[in-house]
Parts: C-alpha cells; sequence; structure tokens
C-alpha cells in the first residue's frame, strides 16, 4: 500500500485537520476500490478509518439520510459492525467541497473479509426495524 505521512493540515487535499484524529496519521491506498463512490485510507494511532467521497450522487439530502441512518444503526447495539461517519469538530457528517460532486464523509474501517455475512446481517435487521427508524428518527426531521 502506498502511504502518505501527513504533516500538512489537509494532506493530499483531504481535510483531516477538522477531525479528531490522533496521530501518526497516514494516507494509504484501501486495498480495493467500491463501485459508487471514491475511498482512501487513513490510518491513525487510534484505528483505520476510510475517506469516502460520494460520486455515484450528489444529493445532500439523501447523503443526510443515510447518515442518520447509519448512526442510528451504531447506537442500537448490533452484533455487527457499521460505517456510521465520524463527525468533524463542529458536529457535521458531511464534508462540502468546492466544485460539483465534492461531498465526502470520514466512516471507521471495516474489514471486507465477511462482506457477504455483514450485508445479510443489515439487510435482516434493517427489515426487522425500518419502520421504527421511521417512526423515530425521520420524525426528528420532519
Amino acid at each position: 500500500m502506498d502511504e502518505v505521512n501527513v504533516g500538512a493540515p489537509d494532506a493530499g487535499g483531504l481535510p483531516l485537520a477538522s477531525y479528531d484524529l490522533t496521530p501518526p496519521i497516514k494516507v494509504v491506498a484501501p486495498p480495493h476500490q467500491g463501485v459508487n463512490n471514491e475511498s482512501v485510507g487513513i490510518r491513525t494511532g487510534a484505528g483505520n478509518f476510510v475517506w469516502k467521497t460520494y460520486t455515484s450522487y450528489d444529493d445532500a439530502a439523501a447523503i443526510h439520510y443515510e447518515h442518520r441512518l447509519l448512526l442510528w444503526l451504531a447506537a442500537a447495539g448490533l452484533s455487527f459492525a457499521v460505517p456510521a461517519p465520524v463527525p468533524a469538530r463542529d458536529g457535521t457528517s458531511l464534508w462540502c467541497g468546492a466544485g460539483a460532486r465534492r461531498r465526502a464523509a470520514l466512516t471507521p474501517w471495516l474489514p471486507g473479509a465477511r462482506r457477504i455475512e455483514y450485508v445479510r446481517n443489515v439487510v435482516s435487521w434493517l427489515h426487522r426495524y425500518e419502520r421504527e427508524f421511521v417512526d423515530t428518527v425521520m420524525q426528528e426531521v420532519r
């Protein structure tokens, strides 16, 4: 994996100084790329993260909905990990850069060895609790 030591606040154009990350911080190439978005790995002294740049859609409302759902799932005490967005120091979960299609988020790195099992668990859990999410979390937004 290629590594870049982060010395500048915005190493490689990433606004990492906006987050409470524990040094040393290194920008790394992830072992694989997703199909829908671009990803960059971030290694820190407190764990690994992914800088996810949304490339398949640029609808801020849809991304915020996704973030609320992921945060709700992460707080639900599930038997599996959820890539909930890591809030920046100002509390926001979605970074918006200059120019079109420049929305991104920092999430925890989740190993992909059991990706199929993970997806199966998430879908099963969502089918059971989707109504609760809509009735509780989405009511707060309306």
